[in-house]
């Protein structure tokens, strides 16, 4: 279900840049923030937690930079 919510997300993020009428442009970025919204609380609350309690802190630690690395994003020290 995770998977299926990043997928559509990512498709109306998609979609929205070839839209010419503001109107519809409005509509689909209320549903992306809608949806994104709903599909952070879920991360938050079932799926941080859920890894917290079955990763140690290395293999958490050794995801989060290969995360970082596949998206070109500079690691914050801890």
């Amino acid at each position: 279900m995770m998977r299926l919510e990043h997928s559509r997300i990512e498709q109306d993020l998609e979609h929205i840049q070839t839209l010419d009428d503001l109107p519809a442009v409005q509509q689909l970025a209320r549903r992306i923030t809608s949806m994104a919204r709903q599909h952070f609380l879920k991360e938050e609350q079932v799926i941080f937690p859920f890894a917290d309690r079955v990763l140690d802190q290395t293999a958490s630690l050794a995801m989060g930079e290969d995360w970082a690395e596949q998206r070109g994003v500079n690691r914050i020290p801890v």
